[in-house]
Order: C-alpha cells, then sequence, then structure tokens
C-alpha cells in the first residue's frame, strides 16, 4: 500500500512539475487577507454607478485575494492584474456577470511606477467575439489599475508593444 500511495505521489510531482504554474485566482471569502477587486462586465447592465460602457454595458467589482506579499504599489498592481489575466472562466460567480478577457491568452510582462505614472505592459493573444468586446476589455483593464487611485493617477496599457488602445483599434 506505501508503495502505490509514494509512486501516486511521485507521478503527480512529477506531472505537476513539468507543468508552468499560473497564479490561481480566488474570489475573496475572507476580509482579513489581501484583497483588491476584479472588474467584470456586466451585459447590458449599467453599471452601479451609473456608467455605461460600450454597448450599453456595467462594469462591476468582485473581491479577490492574492497569496503573494504584496506591499509595494507594483506588487498591488501585478497581483491585481495577474488574477484578471489568469481568471479563465466566463461563467463568474453571478450569471449576470462575464469576463471579455477569458478567451484570451494574455500575460502579464512587467509594471513600472514611478511619480504616479503606472506603466503596465501585456502580451499574448487577444481574442474578441465582436465590437462590443473592445470597450469591455479597456474598461476592465483601465480599472483594475485605477483601483489604486491614491497612488496610480496616470496609467498607460501597452499590449504587445502598443498602446491598449491601437492594440484595440477596428481600423
Amino acid at each position: 500500500m506505501k508503495k502505490i500511495v509514494a509512486s501516486s505521489f511521485l507521478l503527480l510531482a512529477i506531472i505537476t512539475g513539468c507543468n508552468e504554474q499560473k497564479p490561481t485566482v480566488t474570489i475573496s471569502q475572507d476580509d482579513a487577507r489581501p484583497s483588491y477587486k476584479m472588474f467584470l462586465i456586466t451585459p447590458e447592465k449599467i453599471s452601479r454607478n451609473g456608467e455605461k460602457i460600450g454597448c450599453g454595458d456595467g462594469i462591476i467589482s468582485v473581491p479577490v485575494f492574492s497569496e503573494d506579499k504584496v506591499d509595494t504599489i507594483n506588487e498591488k498592481l501585478s497581483s491585481a492584474y495577474n488574477q484578471l489575466l489568469n481568471f479563465k472562466t466566463t461563467k463568474p460567480p453571478e450569471d449576470d456577470q462575464l469576463n471579455a478577457l477569458a478567451n484570451s491568452d494574455l500575460k502579464l510582462d512587467s509594471v513600472d511606477f514611478k511619480d504616479g505614472k503606472a506603466t503596465v505592459n501585456i502580451s499574448g493573444q487577444l481574442s474578441l467575439s465582436g465590437v462590443c468586446d473592445n470597450p469591455r476589455v479597456e474598461a476592465q483593464l483601465f480599472t483594475t489599475g485605477l483601483q489604486f487611485s491614491t497612488e496610480v493617477t496616470n496609467l498607460e496599457i501597452n499590449l504587445n508593444g502598443k498602446p491598449l488602445k491601437d492594440a484595440l483599434s477596428v481600423k
């Protein structure tokens, strides 16, 4: 019996060791942990603050937490963006929410912060499901960084080396 358990454990260690581990996203149920917000879209519903995005959608915050130690603004931004980019489900906690980034294969390359300006560099393949996804993606990505508005006063997001607005342009 011990041999089977040990072999199973070794096989599991080999399998998981060969796969690149991505940070997991956990919806926060515990206010005592470092908490941030992940921003999701509420299709065809106005945001709680009355804001409309693109095709009449709204945006809603969902509390999440990171088990990483996050003290600096760079660490906070990195954690928040990694959580959003790794949330690979189109069916979030509530039926009336969606993640416009779920079908994209994006990763955070770097976050630079100086004198109130944050520059977020993302790379990968953006997969959109129509023109309504452009403003959804833009809203999710910008709102994620601007949740730290006491520190971040200017936000620049680049996708594959281009400003996000250019990457999302339908021209």
